[in-house]
């Protein structure tokens, strides 16, 4: 059986062949993750994940809604995200060893260009490259198996063979980033799905429609529930409870 200290020194060791081997300026301890999801440009929102010691740290995750952003621009996401969490990082003091990113050469570039602006320097910037496909659609053998990892003033990619530690690691970061993201993405698209259906009810607005969700949980037991439940929800006057309950049961009370 593999003890604790084991796994700790294994863990230090990669982390140690990663910054060899990326030639970062420091051991990773600290590192942050980033990725962003949206629906068509809709319901876009961004993530960040923290590592320690190469294990993620919960407690010091992040996400963002998009507001500066229309469309489906992931650049302009990111950029607007990074700018968001290096600006506070700064002000706390608060910055990591290592800034991850998912989308190759485009998204280091976005990276660069707001630690430019924040005057942040000796926080190692590094971005994931996807396996590109061929024409055919389908890629080498050779590409399959590798993983090119970009970093700043750096010509050309890192290439690793997906079975090595180092992009085990980095994978396994971004992953969480992705999971993370999407997670929060749902959210946001169910929750503003639901306000949109509240909203089309006259006379309701965003006071009531908070209530009602708060009292109930979701639309679909808001549509159960008779006129004398709804008029007990807190703020729901007689009025108020008799607009829902027709807007969901057109038929005469």
């Amino acid at each position: 059986k593999i003890t604790k200290a084991e796994l700790e020194k294994d863990q230090e060791r990669v982390l140690e062949t990663l910054k060899d081997q990326l030639r970062l300026a420091r051991i990773p301890r600290k590192i942050e993750a980033f990725d962003i999801s949206n629906l068509h440009g809709g319901y876009a929102v961004g993530a960040m994940v923290a590592f320690e010691d190469g294990k993620p740290n919960k407690d010091r995750y992040r996400h963002f809604k998009i507001k500066t952003v229309e469309g489906a621009d992931d650049y302009g996401m990111m950029y607007e995200v990074l700018l968001r969490r290096y600006r506070r990082a700064l002000e706390e003091s608060n910055l990591p060893d290592m800034v991850l990113l998912d989308g190759g050469k485009g998204q280091l570039n976005v990276a660069q260009e707001v630690f430019k602006e924040l005057q942040i320097k000796g926080v190692d910037l590094v971005s994931l490259a996807k396996g590109k496909i061929g024409v055919s659609g389908e890629s080498s053998l050779l590409e399959k198996a590798e993983e090119k990892v970009f970093r700043p003033q750096v010509k050309e990619p890192f290439r690793f063979m997906k079975n090595s530690p180092v992009i085990h690691l980095l994978d396994r970061v971004r992953d969480e980033a992705h999971r993370f993201a999407i997670t929060y993405h749902k959210k946001v698209r169910k929750k503003e799905t639901i306000r949109s259906v509240l909203e089309d009810i006259p006379g309701i607005g965003r006071v009531r429609q908070r209530e009602l969700l708060n009292y109930f949980g979701s639309v679909d037991k808001i549509k159960e529930v008779s006129l004398e439940t709804l008029a007990k929800v807190p703020k729901m006057d007689l009025k108020s409870s008799q607009r829902v309950y027709k807007f969901f049961h057109p038929d005469p009370i």
